[in-house]
């Protein structure tokens, strides 16, 4: 990929996490109660973990459907493993498990929406 694919594939992904961070922040919030933000933090920390797994969703989903096939591994894997190991060295369980839940559902997509452009070109 060229470095101007590569710098919209990364804002595009930036864009749809900030875009899903609100959303996805509460929803975490009513299932799993409020975000501590501490003394310092955030006045909303929950779009914080909105953020978070909106940017592993879209960096495994848009890394799959868009970047080349010889590739795609390496990009998804170098979207989405770092937050996931941040998470885990943060000590955040529980949002590790979650992180790692849209990591897979955005792979699945991802795979779905390959396979029917794939089919559709043959056609």
């Amino acid at each position: 990929m060229t470095n101007k694919k590569n710098f919209l594939l990364f804002f595009s992904i930036l864009f749809f996490s900030v875009l899903t961070a609100p959303f996805l922040g509460n929803l975490y919030e009513n299932y799993f109660g409020p975000v501590s933000s501490g003394f310092w933090g955030p006045q909303n920390p929950q779009y914080l973990e909105g953020f978070t797994f909106g940017f592993v969703f879209f960096a495994s989903f848009l890394s799959w459907v868009f970047v080349e096939r010889e590739k795609r591994i390496k990009y998804w894997l170098s979207y989405s493993i770092p937050v996931l190991v941040i998470l885990l060295l943060a000590g955040l369980l529980e949002q590790l498990i979650i992180g790692i839940l849209f990591v897979s559902i955005g792979w699945i997509i991802g795979q779905g929406v390959v396979i029917f452009i794939q089919r559709n070109k043959k056609n």
